[in-house]
């Protein structure tokens, strides 16, 4: 959102003005860019100042998958199961000229 820029506030204030990060936005990848082009990175423990013309970038949280062993157990039996049918097939073309 777009935020009125006051004097000595903070960048959590204007994340808050702004609504919030939500649950996509990573709290830990955060960039003020300045209107001269320089850019710093914010953290918890960095207090960059917030001058009159800066964006905030919240960068979203990458989308990590969590690992599914139902999916995987799944997939492994049907690849067994289609290795097994190939070699019963093939042994049984050998085994009839």
């Amino acid at each position: 959102g777009l935020v009125e820029y006051q004097k000595g506030r903070s960048v959590n204030y204007y994340l808050n003005s702004a609504g919030g990060i939500n649950n996509y936005g990573d709290r830990r990848n955060v960039i003020i860019i300045y209107p001269n082009g320089i850019s710093k990175h914010w953290s918890s423990f960095s207090f960059p100042l917030v001058s009159d013309g800066s964006t905030i970038i919240v960068y979203r949280k990458a989308d990590i998958t969590p690992f599914n062993l139902t999916a995987f157990a799944s997939d492994a039996a049907s690849l067994i199961s289609s290795l097994v049918t190939i070699l019963v097939l093939s042994n049984q073309i050998q085994n009839n000229p």
